[in-house]
């Protein structure tokens, strides 16, 4: 059972090349979908905050945990700051200068 004539073969050559392309689109759309990478970047345990272009810039190192390269990476940093108010932070220590004085 095989195609007869010159058109049917051209019909039957163009059919599988079209099919063999688009298995191989899905098969690579599949694996584009489904494999997610992951970094592994370390971060140094110190930041600074020095001048760059005469703006205060915070700074710190990151490198990269993996053997392979980094291209086009994007960072999102968030500052989080914990910090009290002056004068609480004085009503607190006086307080508790009083209160081991009273205790003792």
């Amino acid at each position: 059972m095989f195609p007869k004539t010159v058109y049917a073969n051209w019909t039957v050559t163009i059919e599988s090349m079209l099919s063999l392309i688009g298995i191989a689109m899905l098969t690579g759309l599949a694996f584009a979908r489904f494999s997610n990478p992951t970094a592994r970047v370390a971060f140094s345990d110190v930041a600074t905050i020095s001048p760059h272009e005469s703006v205060p810039t915070l700074s710190f190192r990151m490198a990269n945990q993996r053997s392979n390269q980094i291209l086009e990476a994007q960072l999102k940093v968030f500052l989080l700051r914990d910090e009290m108010p002056l004068n609480l932070t004085v009503e607190l220590w006086e307080s508790s200068k009083f209160s081991s004085r009273s205790a003792a």
